[in-house]
């Protein structure tokens, strides 16, 4: 009875030293530059004699140990490749592959991973210096000069020509009180050539509804040779303030030509007595 009992002890006491046992692991190696120490950590290194370490079969050295680290010695001269490297505790152990000497050539690459996430946006960064003053532009062209005159409108039923210029380049105004409504109208030498532009008119108080039309005249005074006429159109307000007009266009003005005012009008009572304040630009 007892021979037959024997054999199931020995199996239940393996088999509860083996539930109590704590399985080694091994987290890494690493050889010294000369290849002569292997530093081993991980956990649940058990104590000698138990302890053992082999590299691909064949047993190492050790010099300390201690449950999380060990430290064995190489054989000399040994062989660079790939080895096994086990740490065994009676029947539980860990193994770990482990290269020696020269690594081996590149592998290839691998496959391309999946898009990661998009980053958060970083901080602003600081304000960068200014810049370089730019170089001066080129001169631009010479204003003109403008050319003004201040005239009082008499009406006749026919229209009025009404002139004199002021040739003063900042504009001023000119008003002489001896040029009444006549026909030929007061006439103006250009004192320079130019290009005459941007043509305007405003009348003061004219009443009732009716239109009118003024119109820039040069010419040539012997001739009588038109050098070209600027011209625009205004509808009284019923002699509610100011109504004005800019005529389209330019004409060229050579030095000495006439230049002269007229006013043609649908009405000429509602005009009487107005007075225009015409301008012109000079380039």
């Amino acid at each position: 009875m007892f021979r037959k009992l024997l054999p199931l002890s020995l199996l239940i006491l393996l088999f509860s030293s083996l539930l109590h046992a704590q399985v080694p692991g091994i987290t890494t190696v690493i050889p010294n530059s000369a290849q002569t120490q292997l530093s081993i950590t991980g956990v649940n290194f058990c104590a000698s004699p138990k302890l053992h370490v082999l590299l691909s079969g064949s047993a190492l050295t050790y010099t300390a140990n201690s449950s999380t680290s060990i430290t064995a010695t190489l054989p000399n001269n040994i062989t660079p490749g790939t080895y096994t490297l086990a740490v065994s505790c009676g029947f539980l152990s860990a193994n770990f592959d482990l290269t020696l000497g020269a690594a081996g050539p590149q592998g290839p690459p691998g496959p391309k991973g999946d898009k990661g996430d998009k980053g958060d946006t970083g901080s602003t960064g600081p304000q960068g210096d200014p810049g370089p003053k730019g170089n001066t532009g080129p001169q631009g062209p010479t204003g003109g000069q403008v050319w003004s005159a201040a005239l009082l409108v008499t009406g006749f039923d026919y229209g009025t020509g009404i002139g004199d210029f002021s040739f003063a380049p900042s504009g001023s105004f000119f008003y002489d009180a001896s040029v009444t409504s006549a026909y030929p109208p007061a006439i103006q030498l250009a004192p320079t050539a130019c290009t005459a532009s941007n043509f305007s008119v405003k009348a003061y108080n004219p009443v009732n509804t009716s239109t009118a039309s003024i119109q820039l005249d040069a010419y040539d005074i012997e001739t009588y040779k038109s050098y070209g006429s600027l011209q625009c159109s205004m509808n009284a307000n019923n002699g509610k303030g100011s109504v004005t007009c800019t005529a389209p266009g330019t004409i060229n003005i050579p030095a000495g030509a006439g230049l002269s005012v007229y006013v043609l009008y649908t009405s000429y009572k509602d005009w009487d007595g107005s007075l225009l304040w015409t301008t012109f630009t000079c380039q």
